[in-house]
């Protein structure tokens, strides 16, 4: 008889997430991730040795499995590891802009709303 696998309940946070290099798969610790992103509707991880890979998943599953604690969905485009933030400077009308600690991990600056920017500040002050 074979078993299937059953998640426990939808939305709860995970350790491992499903990558897709080439045909390979490759279960990725989620803690070693710095940031996940789009791009032409393709979702990236990367991790913090600067690795990418693609990921099967959309942000907003992304963000329902992803620990809250760690992780922050900066935009409509991006979920940022909290260890990944090099720092941040508030621009005009409170929007936000967060510098990674590696510039290579993606390419033009991460902008925070000013909708969204509370948030975003009680979040980082939290940790």
């Amino acid at each position: 008889m074979v078993q299937s696998y059953k998640p426990e309940g939808e939305g709860q946070v995970k350790n491992k997430i499903i990558a897709k290099r080439g045909n390979t798969y490759i279960p990725l610790n989620i803690k070693n991730i710095a940031v996940f992103y789009s791009v032409d509707r393709l979702i990236f991880a990367i991790d913090f040795s600067g690795k990418k890979f693609i990921i099967d998943k959309c942000l907003t599953e992304i963000e329902e499995v992803v620990n809250t604690r760690n992780f922050f969905r900066v935009n409509r485009s991006v979920i940022v590891n909290s260890d990944a933030i090099k720092e941040f400077k508030v621009i005009e009308y409170g929007k936000i802009v967060i510098h990674l600690a590696s510039p290579e991990w993606m390419k033009g600056d991460i902008q925070v709303s000013q909708y969204t920017a509370p948030n975003f500040r009680e979040w980082i002050a939290s940790l």
